[in-house]
């Protein structure tokens, strides 16, 4: 199911070896096993080995793909998750690329990635830059004058524009 094998061996202790009550220990309240008392020293694991323990679902990462998400980042999502859809899903949407790229730091490719992201960051403000210098070049500052307009006129201008109607 991909869960890490010290969390199952005890979520399994805690349930007194009903795996259908381990499992749903493991999916609703982890932060029970975490607590526990660990008697064995073997059992003692660091967070960072026992998310890399946890394999993530191929299923689920084809669900996150389908919604759009790229699967190296699906992967590690639910990886961090612990294979639950919902909150990969929440780490996904409030910016998993930040998550993702500490989860795996010693790879280039998160450093050329970012890099990427930096570059298309700096086009886009210039884009924007560019975007706000035409448009203040094509308002122009008499444009405004229909507001200086007498009653008399804006009377004329409506009537000739009910005409028209």
């Amino acid at each position: 199911m991909g869960y890490g094998r010290a969390l199952a061996a005890r979520a399994l202790r805690r349930a007194d070896g009903d795996v259908a009550d381990a499992v749903r220990l493991i999916q609703d309240a982890p932060h029970l096993l975490r607590d526990s008392d660990v008697s064995d020293p073997e059992d003692l694991d660091t967070p960072s080995s026992d998310d890399s323990l946890v394999e993530p679902d191929n299923k689920l990462v084809a669900e996150l793909e389908a919604m759009g998400y790229p699967p190296e980042e699906a992967r590690t999502a639910l990886r961090l998750s612990h294979n639950h859809i919902n909150k990969a899903v929440d780490l996904l949407v409030a910016g998993c690329s930040s998550i993702c790229d500490t989860a795996n730091p010693s790879t280039s490719d998160g450093a050329a990635r970012r890099k990427l992201k930096k570059e298309a960051k700096e086009k886009r403000k210039k884009e924007r830059e560019l975007a706000l210098r035409r448009l203040k070049s094509a308002i122009r500052a008499d444009e405004d004058d229909y507001l200086s307009a007498s009653l008399a006129e804006e009377e004329q201008f409506l009537t000739q524009y009910k005409s028209l109607i």
